[in-house]
Formats: C-alpha cells, structure tokens, sequence
C-alpha cells in the first residue's frame, strides 16, 4: 500500500517542507470523497473503524472516550457479564449520546493500516503510528490543545470546524494546554470535508468543532529529538570499558582535574567516533527492516527436534 496515491499528487517534499517550517498544509479533495468519486479511495472507512475497535480492549491504553472534550471511563464500553471485551449494545448506547472515540496504535491491529505506515516511513524516513477519531454527534473529540508530533490528517467521513490558536510554539515536554500559549487568538478558521487531507504542524494550537458525524485518520510523525543522539551516544559509552572509573571522591583537587580533563577527552572521542551522522545511519536503518512475508517460513526444512519415545 503507497501513501503517495492518497496525497492527491501532492509531492512528498511539499509535505515534509511544511514540516521542517512548521507551517499548516490543507490539501482540499485529495482522496476518494461523494464530490470526487474519481479521486483514490481511502483504504479506512466506517466498516473499517469497526474491525479495529473489535480488536480492541476497554482497559487498553490505546483507546480513550470522550465527550464534548471530556475523558469517559472506558469501563463503560465492558458487556454486563464483565467480559474484557467492547459489547456492541454498550458502544451504541454511547455512541447515541454523541462521544468521541480515539484509536491510537491502529497499525497494530490491522494489516493494511501497517502497510500504511511502512509506506509513511520509507517516503519521510522516521518512524510512524496510526490513529483515528470517530466522533458520533456535534463538538469536538478535545478541548483546545497542540500536539507534540507532526500529523497527516485523512478525513474520511464528515465535516470538521478547525480553529487555529496562534502561532506554532515550543511547549515544555508533555504540556499540551493551549492556555499557556503565549499566543491564545484565533488567526484562521476553516472547514475540512471528506476527502480532504491536512498537515498539522507540532505546536500549533487548535481547537475543533464536527459539524455531524466525523471519522479521520492520522499518521503520527515520530520524530526523534536532538536529545535521543545523546541517549544513544549513552549506549556507546556504557559499553566502553574505559568510561568504567568513576570520579575520584575524596581525592586531591589535581586529581580531581586530571579526572575532569581525561573525562572530557573521551567523550570527544566517543562523539568522534560515533557522530550524529552515524546515529542518523542507524535510525534509517530501524525503519528500512522489512516484513515477514510467507516466502521467508522455512517450510521445506525438517525441524531437527529429536523425539524421546517412552520406553514402556
């Protein structure tokens, strides 16, 4: 499965320029839709959302429930008999009362969705999740909010309301409340419709509002931060054995200083042996592994596994 089929032709570089200036991307009719039947269609629909969510459990991190931005115990989608499991009549019974629905980790539960994702890795180089939002009356699945990652909306079904807050800002890791944005006006609105395709920048405030039943598909950038270079500059020096003395406690001060110096020194030489290049080399070469397919069961083989007979 390609994902540049779905962009409407748009080239990935448009994208990915998008991301590097941080910069909202609203692509119109990009993929199948009622006004462009013509255009390529979507491998996610409603029957779809219902194939995942079976495969779901209610205690799994990877699902929440909302209403009108508000989180709804999860507990509620459980059968009567207290089965571990999403019950049809319990769903729609929240389902009528207009909750949002977010699916997060969706490559894990179904295969063309994974398809999706490696399709997102190989063209943008990083690594990817998949989500969706089904949100069943009018309002919004969240408050208003910004992202930490970078995201390729797909709306599906439906019409949204998006307001955006702002200008893109560099929040502190893991706050997400638009009330701490320097910058709280509204500077656009606009409205995305089934078969149109959005990049939404990390950072950027926005708040948004269905105007009837909606269902949208994401694939989540995860993109490294500068930081995760040292974690794995970390994982070298760990194995070096010459990082093994600690600091000489209690010592002479020119001791303390020859320490000081030869520590510095090894870590320019550990940067110089590893530099980002190499670390860059080796998150492209986490995502370039390729999948299991059936051809690779080595199914002509005997297994080798001696059977002990009972003597008897």
């Amino acid at each position: 499965m390609d994902l540049t089929e779905f962009l409407g032709g748009t080239p990935p570089d448009r994208i990915i320029a998008a991301m590097a200036e941080r910069t909202l991307l609203h692509l119109p009719q990009v993929h199948a839709s009622p006004t462009s039947p013509d255009r390529p269609r979507l491998p996610f629909g409603w029957p779809d959302f219902v194939e995942a969510l079976n495969l779901y459990r209610p205690d799994s991190p990877d699902i929440r429930i909302t209403k009108a931005g508000t989180l709804v115990n999860t507990s509620l989608l459980h059968p009567a008999t207290g089965a571990n499991r999403i019950d049809g009549a319990a769903f729609e019974a929240l389902a009528r009362q207009g909750i949002s629905i977010i699916l997060n980790r969706m490559e894990c539960r179904l295969p063309m969705l994974d398809g999706l994702r490696r399709s997102a890795e190989r063209m943008f180089g990083m690594a990817v999740t998949i989500g969706c939002i089904a949100t069943f009356g009018k309002g919004g699945a969240l408050k208003a909010h910004y992202d930490p990652e970078d995201i390729l909306l797909f709306q599906v079904e439906g019409a949204k309301h998006w307001d955006i807050i702002g200008a893109p800002t560099t929040p502190p890791p893991g706050d997400r409340v638009v009330e701490r944005l320097p910058d709280k006006r509204v500077v656009s609105s606009f409205t995305v419709r089934a078969g149109d395709a959005m990049l939404l920048p990390w950072g950027l405030g926005h708040c948004c509002d269905c105007l009837e039943p909606s269902l949208h598909l994401g694939i989540v950038f995860k993109a490294p931060m500068a930081s995760a270079y040292l974690s794995w500059l970390l994982t070298k020096a760990e194995a070096d054995p010459r990082f093994r003395p600690g600091p000489p406690i209690g010592s002479p001060p020119e001791d303390q200083a020859r320490f000081d110096a030869g520590l510095e020194t090894l870590v320019k030489d550990l940067m110089a042996a590893h530099p980002p290049a190499a670390w860059r080399s080796h998150l492209a070469r986490r995502i370039a592994g390729s999948p299991v397919t059936v051809d690779r069961l080595p199914l002509g083989l005997p297994l080798g596994i001696p059977v002990r007979r009972e003597e008897g």
